[in-house]
């Protein structure tokens, strides 16, 4: 998937999980809504990302997103041209009961894709932290 970073609620910034989002093009298959480990690439660099693509059903989302956390990424992304591609998923989506459950969840999955990234021997190596 590929398009142009946009602006969404900035709810993951407010939580420490600051995204980038690309608007799912509705000609386009997408993956089952999740989580999923990632390779975002921008302006000729890599990073490994945790993606969401669904409706953030804790949030009281409605309609379909999807925002990549580039880990260790700290640069402004809006309005540049970004790629990923996608690597495993991580899980499904899920309605948490509280903001502090979704936040303790991102943490979780966090560990889990860089684990990946580091078990896994991958042609470019993305970077992180």
């Amino acid at each position: 998937m590929s398009g142009v970073v946009t602006a969404g609620k900035q709810l993951g910034r407010t939580l420490g999980f600051p995204t980038a989002n690309l608007p799912p093009a509705p000609e386009k298959l997408l993956p089952p809504e999740g989580v999923y480990a990632a390779i975002a690439r921008v302006d000729g660099r890599s990073w490994a990302a945790m993606t969401n693509v669904g409706r953030n059903p804790t949030v009281n989302g409605e309609h379909l997103t999807v925002e990549s956390h580039l880990i260790g990424c700290d640069e402004d992304l809006y309005g540049r041209q970004m790629s990923l591609q996608w690597i495993k998923r991580v899980r499904g989506e899920v309605r948490f009961s509280s903001v502090e459950e979704l936040t303790a969840q991102l943490m979780r999955d966090r560990e889990h894709v860089v684990s990946l990234f580091l078990s896994q021997n991958h042609n470019e190596k993305p970077r992180w932290i």
